[in-house]
């Protein structure tokens, strides 16, 4: 698995680890198999191979955690995600409930530059939709956010 351009299973199943482990815990291979409609299995397969990747640590029957590298590309997805979420909602009107499957599909194409477009356009906003936080960026240092 090359650290260059990953692909979306990939920044998904760090995406889905950075927010089971957002409050500190550690993320369990059950819980991920949850959210992704896998079997544990399949999801401890993925979890082993993010980990000889270099992206988690894993240690078998107590779960995940996210390496340096492993936790800036899902603190990156998650902020994207969250960005678009508000977008697709304060902006284009969406309501709530069905922002999730188009910022999902969307997070992965987004380049940077218009990252930072929307999170400026959106006034730096620091919760999503759902009121969890929006990693800030690095535009979000200069600006008060909202």
């Amino acid at each position: 698995m090359a650290k260059g351009r990953l692909s979306e299973n990939v920044e998904m199943y760090l995406e889905t680890i950075y927010v089971l482990t957002e409050q500190g815990a550690l993320a369990r291979t059950r819980d991920i198999a949850q959210e992704w409609h896998v079997s544990p299995p399949s999801a401890t397969e993925m979890v082993q191979k993010l980990a000889a990747a270099g992206f988690v640590h894993y240690e078998p029957y107590k779960g995940a955690s996210l390496t340096p590298s492993g936790a800036e590309i899902g603190r990156l997805v998650i902020r994207k995600h969250r960005l678009l979420e508000r977008f697709l909602v304060d902006v284009v009107g969406l309501p709530a409930a069905e922002a999730e499957g188009p910022a999902c599909s969307m997070e992965h194409a987004i380049p940077p530059a218009m990252e930072r477009w929307v999170c400026e356009l959106l006034g730096h906003p620091t919760t999503g939709v759902d009121g969890r936080p929006i990693p800030p960026g690095a535009c979000c240092g200069a600006e008060p956010r909202t």
